[in-house]
């Protein structure tokens, strides 16, 4: 866990001086017509029912651990869906200024602007994972506060924890010196002597990894009663499987490995690689398909590659995608060192077969390793439908598993559609002050429930989705920009000013 615990930082790593919150006074204020101009024609049905009523947060809910007696800076959130009668499904960050808060799927702030966002918190929802509780990182700046972890060791100062938070916004157990979401009901955590430990639900350490054969230097959430585990050996990682007493199920053996889904994993142990089960049998053999063992291409659309979290790798709906390998030499590369498409005299992208190589082609299998859908460009299927581009136009549509386009190709990028059934699409309009791609999110009927008018400054999105709420910004004229948080219906949760400028 410990380097997804550094990836996951750095990916939010908001640097937090320790402080004393104010104590929370939501006001009500009856106009606010910048807010309302903006929100307006994306949450038409929550402005009108609460006509003037906008709940501002201006100030901040105490924290259970105060850490200096400095005021903390207002927190400049709005929030603008008030319905509180709709069962909480999930929550997400809202940052500002090096401070960051949660929110709930209400729109409702529920934890302090103290903790930093842990990578979990993006992708429990995509993933599938269990989403009661939180895990986000505490900063532990103040060197003269004696801070234990749950096991009742002191932790050094200076330094991050981790900690859980349910939906209410409340540290549920305590802080862990590593921990990953839950999943299938269990947690891992580690205490600030390397040990792990899985955690139930009810706060009760179940079991302990106990083995001086290996150097374990990260222990991933449980997927189909199986975690993913990092050896080094000899100076070489390698992975294996542990069971959910955290017994080894699989040796470590793998130098690249995924997670289990839908009973199988990808993996390879350097001469062969395919599809093994839970019990290390492999059962699909793809080792004449050539794919690069430490990071095999994704069939992302259409030439973000990401290994992690929105490729078809996985098994998905009964269905994984196979991308083949490129050729590199034929492939043209831009100086950023992203594949593209090449152009003819009028500026018309090139599609044809002879440049497959800057194209994801691939297959789908089942699970019996059998072909069912050939030549695609694809990702993974999720609700049925996958993300996929017609060679011949260069656009990029839904198929069903037929093959069939079931949304037609008109977007110039699109991505799988997330557990909530919602899916980023841009159609290639860029910002007016920035060069970045327009974005919006459709649903599974092709229907627009976010408008393709919103900055794809974070393209690919795994990083604004969380638990069924995302965050887009949308750039202003003078440049400073507002962040908009919205439900999988497309409903304006609330909005908070951008530090994406600073």
């Amino acid at each position: 866990m410990r380097n997804g615990r550094v990836t996951a930082i750095i990916l939010t790593l908001l640097i937090l001086s320790g402080c004393t919150a104010k104590t929370p006074e939501d006001t009500v204020e009856a106009e606010d017509e910048v807010v309302r101009e903006n929100a307006q024609e994306h949450n038409s049905e929550t402005i009108e029912k609460h006509e003037t009523v906008i709940e501002e947060i201006t100030t901040i809910p105490k924290p259970k651990t105060e850490q200096s007696e400095e005021p903390e800076e207002d927190f400049p959130y709005i929030r603008l869906n008030l319905d509180d009668t709709k069962p909480v499904s999930g929550v997400a960050p809202v940052q500002y200024n090096g401070k960051a808060g949660i929110i709930n799927s209400n729109g409702k702030i529920i934890a302090t602007p103290k903790y930093h966002l842990y990578d979990y918190m993006y992708i429990n929802n995509y993933m599938g994972l269990d989403d009661d509780f939180t895990v986000v990182a505490c900063d532990i700046s103040d060197k003269e506060t004696e801070v234990y972890d749950f096991f009742g060791h002191k932790l050094s100062s200076s330094k991050y924890v981790l900690t859980f938070l349910d939906r209410d916004g409340n540290e549920a157990f305590g802080y862990f010196e590593e921990a990953t979401a839950f999943s299938e009901g269990l947690a891992v955590v580690a205490d600030a002597l390397g040990t792990y430990h899985t955690l139930n639900k009810d706060g009760e350490i179940l079991s302990s990894f106990v083995n001086a054969s290996y150097k374990v230097v990260e222990i991933h959430e449980f997927h189909d009663g199986r975690a993913r585990f990092e050896i080094i050996d000899k100076g070489i990682r390698l992975f294996g499987y542990l069971n959910d007493d955290l017994s080894i199920a699989i040796e470590p053996k793998y130098v690249f490995a995924r997670n289990f889904s839908e009973g199988l994993a990808l993996v390879s142990d350097g001469e062969k690689q395919g599809y093994i089960d839970v019990n290390g049998e492999l059962i699909i053999d793809l080792s004449d398909v050539g794919m690069d063992t430490y990071a095999p291409e994704s069939g992302f659309l259409p030439y973000y590659f990401p290994t992690g979290k929105y490729d078809g790798w996985d098994f998905s709906d009964g269905l994984a995608y196979v991308c083949l390998p490129r050729d590199y030499e034929k492939c043209p590369v831009d100086n950023l060192g992203y594949f593209y498409w090449e152009k003819d005299e009028n500026g018309k992208i090139i599609y044809d077969r002879d440049h497959y190589a800057s194209l994801p082609y691939g297959y789908y299998i089942d699970k019996n390793g059998n072909k069912v859908l050939e030549d695609v460009i694809g990702t993974k299927f999720v609700h049925g439908l996958a993300a996929a581009c017609d060679p011949e136009t260069g656009k990029c549509g839904y198929i069903d598993k037929t093959g069939k386009f079931v949304i037609e190709p008109q977007f110039e990028l699109a991505y799988p559609f997330n557990e909530s059934g919602i899916a980023m699409v841009t159609k290639g309009e860029t910002g007016k002050y920035i060069g970045e791609a327009l974005v919006g999110y459709i649903n599974t009927k092709g229907e627009i429930v976010i408008p393709i008018e919103y900055i794809g400054s974070h393209m690919p999105p795994f990083d604004i989705e969380s638990c069924g709420i995302v965050h887009l910004l949308k750039e202003h004229p003078d440049i400073t920009g507002t962040v908009y948080y919205f439900d999988k219906n497309g409903t304006v949760l609330g909005t908070i000013a951008s530090d994406f400028y600073k």
